[in-house]
């Protein structure tokens, strides 16, 4: 089933996928637009698509989603077709770094719920029986072991989210090596294994970090120094900066801007917030603070794209 397959919506070309990967009833591949592609656009129903296969042969679908320079589609034969057909899900592959954090496992939950298959990179092999009860694919893969195969850890995934860090009660050195060096490291894999999408999980505070020696300061200089290490790369980077972290139950309500006052939120709701962010084309580039506040999530992810001062220079 490889090779271009061209999208319509009615008689206008929205675009193509040249397929690499075209198990029925799926199709993945390189998504190249079309003259009639509209950008705020990113599904399509099944009664206004149509896809041609490469003999031109017309097939009905539904577009699922478009992932950077990625597609998923998912097609049924035109005389199968019913006007009531259940929507049916992407299947984007999301890898985690750090996929034993408290975080990275309520993004792993959510994810697992909204039918996104999950990788979870994990550093001690005692971790994999509770990402897996998450719902993950457990990865054993040590981010301070430089010579760990993480690009093979990363490969045929969507996206990655980096939220590993090394954690409080820990030195100033680990700081470099997993906060900063991780990021590196999770990059060059990245773009080694083709995986064009990245959203790193940092911290308020790192645009102008302290320039002490507590090991909280050399926390900051090391995020800052990450987030500017992702953001220069080749990939379509989404920096999250939450404010302080804590357990309460999530609220599913944030504020969010370029800059935001100093404030709390719970762990669970920066992961809702990874979550949107990953669906949200137009945060690519972007740099978000993120703290609790009266905003109800998915719009507040929404409204990212138009932020002043958001877009990384």
């Amino acid at each position: 089933m490889d090779g271009r397959w061209e999208l319509r919506v009615g008689d206008v070309v929205v675009g193509w996928v040249d397929v690499d990967d075209g198990d029925f009833p799926w199709l993945h591949g390189a998504w190249v637009p079309g003259p009639g592609w509209d950008r705020e656009r990113t599904t399509f129903s099944d009664d206004d698509t149509t896809l041609l296969d490469p003999d031109g042969a017309a097939v009905a679908g539904h577009l699922l989603r478009l992932h950077g320079d990625r597609a998923g589609f998912r097609w049924i034969e035109a005389e199968e077709q019913v006007e009531d057909a259940p929507p049916t899900v992407d299947g984007m592959l999301v890898a985690i770094v750090g996929g034993h954090g408290q975080v990275a496992r309520h993004l792993t939950r959510l994810l697992v719920a909204r039918e996104h298959r999950v990788r979870a990179i994990v550093r001690n092999p005692d971790h994999v029986a509770d990402v897996e009860a998450d719902g993950a694919e457990a990865v054993v893969s040590d981010l301070e072991d430089g010579s760990a195969d993480l690009e093979t850890a990363l490969a045929g995934a969507d996206a990655v989210v980096f939220a590993a860090g090394a954690g409080p009660g820990s030195g100033a050195a680990r700081k470099h090596t997993v906060d900063r060096d991780g990021v590196t490291r999770t990059v060059a894999a990245a773009e080694r294994a083709g995986v064009g999408r990245l959203v790193v999980v940092s911290a308020m505070g790192t645009d102008d970090p302290p320039t002490d020696d507590e090991v909280f300061s050399v926390y900051l200089r090391a995020k800052a120094e990450a987030d500017r290490i992702a953001l220069a790369s080749g990939l379509e980077v989404t920096v999250v900066r939450p404010g302080g972290l804590t357990d309460d139950e999530g609220t599913g309500h944030i504020t969010i801007g370029r800059h935001v006052p100093p404030g709390r939120i719970p762990r669970s709701d920066v992961a809702a917030v990874v979550a949107d962010v990953l669906a949200e084309p137009g945060s690519i580039g972007h740099i978000v603070e993120v703290v609790g506040g009266p905003t109800p999530i998915p719009e507040a992810v929404a409204e990212i794209p138009t932020l002043p001062g958001g877009k990384a220079g």
